[in-house]
């Protein structure tokens, strides 16, 4: 199985949209192990085999660090098709399942910091 953390505040397809693109930091905040320099660094998450078993972990976080109280809508099968209608393209599409994914289970997080729970 593989776990993937998805940037998520409307729906899971903006997740998955953003899964294989460049996000690069200005700020410098990797150092470099020979001259100890600090400079701006780039990511990129890139899936090159996906596996039988998918989990998903959904950031509801925004920029300040305050999670998204409103509901984000999921799918209950994921597939190349599905998620090409919604401009979400795999650069390795030959790779993904050609059954996709179906959804299992849901778990969710409820209240704040010091007080919350999972159901």
């Amino acid at each position: 199985f593989l776990t993937l953390s998805l940037d998520v505040h409307r729906d899971l397809f903006e997740g998955l949209a953003k899964l294989h693109t460049h996000s690069f930091s200005a700020a410098p905040s990797a150092k470099c192990e020979k001259c100890n320099k600090s400079d701006a660094t780039s990511t990129e998450t890139c899936v090159i085999e996906w596996p039988r078993v998918l989990v998903l972990q959904l950031r509801r976080f925004g920029p300040k660090g305050h999670k998204s109280n409103g509901n984000v809508e999921y799918p209950l099968h994921i597939t190349k098709a599905t998620a090409a209608a919604r401009n979400v393209l795999f650069p390795r599409t030959n790779q993904f399942p050609k059954q996709g994914y179906t959804l299992s289970g849901v778990v969710l997080h409820d209240g704040k910091c010091g007080c919350s729970y999972y159901s």
